[in-house]
């Protein structure tokens, strides 16, 4: 059960993360730009005179924003002008080489112009910053029209831009006025010839992706402009913003195609999984949980190890190995002891029955790899990180687990019908999922995914729950197991009776192994020390002293981190067409510094 929820919660986590996480954020400061507003006043001249708004807010501390504004080779940037509007407090931005605050510097490269802006920001800071400026040559006289061909809002912001707005305004009502967007295919494109104006806008438009205009309107307009060609350009213009809607529209068609197409093979997936679960038969005999069983004062008749893997229905953890070892020492096999490394305590752990070793590979490197082939400390195996100690505790764990088996506690063919059933569910799952993420990229509408969704979380909690009707315990075994929880509940419910009523220190000397294979150790060290404090401090007993202590200096502790460390444990989570039609611009955008 445990294995199949862990695998799941896996799996779900990876799904939102994905999801969560899916448009990144390029920048070094952390801010996001909220707002940009661009006005383009169309010229006679062919020029177009510039307003930009610009509104930052800021999760960092900053020294200041850039924005670049690239250009055709025949064109020029000219009578710039930098404002920066605080609230309802405006602030001219000084041209200078200075680097000062509240200085702006302009350079200039073969791909056009960049502002730096030098303004303090810090953490919650939220400012708008207002570039002003006339672009010379940005419309072409053709012989037959006049075309603005402009990626007003540029491809090369370092991060995404929440709210779009863009008007290309022009001197007076436009007759024959024509005008489509390309970039973000979810903006909308208004055009108003009797006003002059054309209106664009667009949310969370992507900082690679930028919005571009392209417009042709009579060359009446711009009657004083000196960038003429001598070619009719008309019909080419219209044939090629026609071709470019004709593959935006189908774009978007198999775009809806396959997202719907990902979402019903998704829903389907998730949808076999639900039947998969319910038609599920109950096999197996099912143990009962801790919280239904009397307390068990009896030890159990298993070793510490087989106890947690009845308990757990899993290979055995370095805790296991822990107890095995206490269980070793309580048989008289080891001898363990403390010893201090400056503050920490550590342990030695020394062999006394030198046949021991013979029958544990695992032991075996323990005590003549790690140590000296007499003892080996904790100090020792946290410093060692061998990989060939994982793999014998990997074969000690398989060993383990064939003991269990061949006392007749799990049916093997159950085991292997349910770990069938779990890898399938989560094939299942996992490909339901991928379908859901295909429909995200694929911007699929809103109701079918949340159907998809919804559908995908009933196969989720059915798949835990339906989990449960596959057993690998056997009758005996889950009968072991019951006594096992028992003793376990008997443990973690310890302070609520006297442990003397349930023996004297000697026999918990006997039950420490269990209550750490069981991982009720702390609760069981914390009253050992409260109840038999003078016993413990008698250094003739089994183990004394700082053994019993339930912090990092324990034995249980010390050995469980030392091992994990040595063994590596710890490192094994609308209006608008498709495509872009050449408009100069491009690359265009901002940041922070």
């Amino acid at each position: 059960m445990k294995k199949i929820f862990h695998l799941i919660l896996g799996m779900v986590t990876i799904l939102v993360a994905f999801i969560v996480f899916i448009s990144p954020t390029f920048a070094d400061v952390n801010y996001d730009i909220t707002n940009v507003d661009v006005t383009a006043r169309v010229n006679p001249n062919g020029s177009l005179s510039m307003e930009r708004r610009i509104t930052y807010k800021f999760d960092d501390s900053a020294h200041g924003v850039f924005y670049r504004q690239n250009l055709a080779d025949n064109q020029e940037l000219k009578n710039p002008q930098v404002r920066i509007l605080t609230g309802n407090n405006s602030t001219n931005i000084v041209r200078s080489d200075s680097n000062q605050n509240n200085t702006y510097k302009l350079s200039h490269s073969n791909h056009g112009y960049r502002f730096k802006v030098w303004h303090n920001v810090n953490d919650g800071d939220k400012f708008t910053i207002i570039y002003t400026y006339e672009i010379t040559n940005a419309i072409i006289n053709w012989k037959d029209t006049a075309e603005l061909n402009f990626k007003i809002i540029g491809n090369g912001w370092d991060t995404d831009l929440d709210n779009v707005r863009v008007g290309i305004v022009f001197p007076g009502p436009v007759k024959d006025l024509k005008a489509w967007a390309h970039g973000d295919l979810s903006g909308q494109i208004t055009v108003n010839p009797a006003k002059g104006k054309i209106i664009l806008t667009g949310t969370n438009v992507a900082g690679d992706e930028g919005i571009e205009v392209h417009t042709i309107f009579p060359t009446s307009v711009t009657y004083q402009n000196k960038n003429i060609k001598n070619e009719k350009h008309k019909n080419y213009v219209q044939n090629q913003e026609a071709n470019l809607a004709r593959k935006a529209n189908e774009k978007r068609h198999r775009t809806k195609i396959l997202g719907l197409g990902a979402l019903i093979i998704s829903g389907l997936l998730s949808l076999l999984a639900i039947i998969r679960s319910l038609t599920l038969k109950k096999l197996g005999v099912r143990p009962q949980k801790e919280k239904q069983l009397p307390r068990n004062y009896d030890i159990p008749a298993v070793s510490p190890v087989i106890a947690a893997i009845l308990d757990t229905d899993d290979k055995p953890s370095s805790k296991a190995l822990t107890a095995y070892l206490m269980q070793l020492a309580v048989k008289k096999q080891i001898e363990i002891e403390p010893f201090k490394v400056r503050r920490k305590t550590y342990y030695e752990i020394s062999l006394i029955d030198k046949e021991l070793i013979n029958s544990s590979p695992l032991l075996n490197y323990l005590f003549n790899n790690v140590g000296n082939g007499q003892a080996f400390t904790t100090y020792e195996l946290k410093k060692h990180h061998s990989s060939k100690l994982n793999k014998l505790f990997t074969k000690w764990q398989k060993e383990k687990m064939q003991e269990a088996n061949s006392a007749g506690f799990f049916d093997k063919k159950l085991e292997n019908k349910k770990e069938t059933n779990i890898a399938l569910m989560i094939i299942l799952l996992i490909l339901s999922g991928v379908g859901i993420i295909a429909a995200i990229f694929l911007n699929q509408e809103a109701i079918s995914f949340m159907v998809t969704l919804i559908l995908f979380a009933l196969a989720i909690i059915i798949t835990i729950y339906n989990g449960k009707k596959l057993s690998p315990y056997t009758a005996k075994g889950a009968e072991t197991t019951n006594r096992v929880r028992g003793f376990k509940k008997m443990l973690d419910e310890i302070g609520n009776f006297k442990m003397r009523e349930v023996g004297e220190l000697a026999l918990w000397e006997e039950i420490m192994p269990y209550a750490v294979a069981l991982g009720v150790s702390k609760k069981v060290l914390k009253q050992l020390k409260l109840e038999f404090a003078d016993e413990i401090d008698d250094a003739n007993i089994l183990f004394w002293g700082p053994f019993y202590s339930s912090g990092e200096d324990g034995f249980a502790s010390n050995f469980n981190s030392s091992f994990n460390s040595g063994a590596n444990l710890n490192s094994s989570t609308s209006g608008g067409s498709g495509g872009f039609s050449g408009g100069f611009g491009g690359g265009s955008g901002g940041g922070a510094f």
